[in-house]
């Protein structure tokens, strides 16, 4: 599975905030010069994802960096999704 199809599975509701979130995130780690070390550096966020079934359900998705290129930048990210055993309503 690729990262657009991870993507594809956030509630609609959902996705545009998570990008938002995640980009600033990311410009804040670059622009403050945090020093991180691959697979060291890790967060965790809440998700309402859609299921086999088509429903949606809340995952927690825990984020470790996994590259950084030479000015600091993210490059790759793993992403492990942990269900979190509720459904919402859509």
């Amino acid at each position: 599975r690729t990262y657009r199809d991870f993507l594809r599975l956030i509630h609609p509701d959902y996705l545009l905030p998570f990008l938002q979130w995640r980009n600033a995130g990311y410009t804040a780690l670059a622009k403050l010069k945090i020093k991180m070390t691959p697979m060291e550096v890790s967060f965790r966020t809440s998700l309402p994802m859609r299921t086999k079934d088509e429903t949606y359900h809340w995952f927690s998705q825990h984020t470790t960096i996994a590259q950084i290129d030479a000015e600091g930048r993210v490059v790759s990210t793993l992403h492990t999704p942990f269900f979190a055993q509720y459904q919402i309503a859509t």
